[in-house]
């Protein structure tokens, strides 16, 4: 079976049908987490609010994708992941200083800039590279149950 390249995102307000994939850890990064608005409104016993440092770089990377604005989001503090995708197609967003490299499986390789869209297809993969700040953000129909925390936050707390 031949892959597919990876194909340039559609510009923001435009829907591409409904996303469904899988994406593998294949390098971590460097102070690299999955973020989301946090859990505002449970201080009174104890569990800090969280989420995201930049709530409104989150929001910009999820409106790329008509996410919802507080949508789970890789935050890079440092040096960003590198993600395969297992099934798909995977689209995702970056905002902020940030860019990546990404990879089709039919070997071609091409440079995503900040405020860019693509969509990963099996077998591709992105090299998120060096930031001075960025979210990288990602849609797939829902989160895994895995990524679910104490009350619904996507981020690294758990119960």
């Amino acid at each position: 079976m031949r892959g597919r390249a990876i194909r340039p995102g559609r510009p923001a307000g435009v829907e591409s049908g409904p996303v469904s994939g899988l994406l593998e850890v294949v390098e971590s990064g460097v102070l690299v987490s999955i973020q989301d608005q946090g859990r505002p409104g449970y201080r009174d016993i104890g569990v800090p609010v969280s989420g995201a440092l930049d709530p409104e770089l989150m929001a910009a990377a999820n409106a790329l994708l008509r996410n919802q604005p507080g949508a789970a989001v890789l935050e890079v503090l440092l040096k960003g992941p590198t993600l395969r995708t297992r099934s798909g197609p995977v689209r995702i967003s970056l905002a902020g200083e940030i860019t990546a490299k990404l990879f089709s499986s039919l070997g071609h390789v091409r440079t995503a800039n900040a405020w860019s869209t693509a969509t990963l297809f099996p077998g591709d993969s992105i090299q998120i590279g060096g930031v001075a700040s960025g979210i990288a953000a990602y849609r797939v129909p829902r989160p895994p149950p895995d990524v679910i925390g104490l009350s619904g936050s996507a981020d690294g707390w758990r119960d």
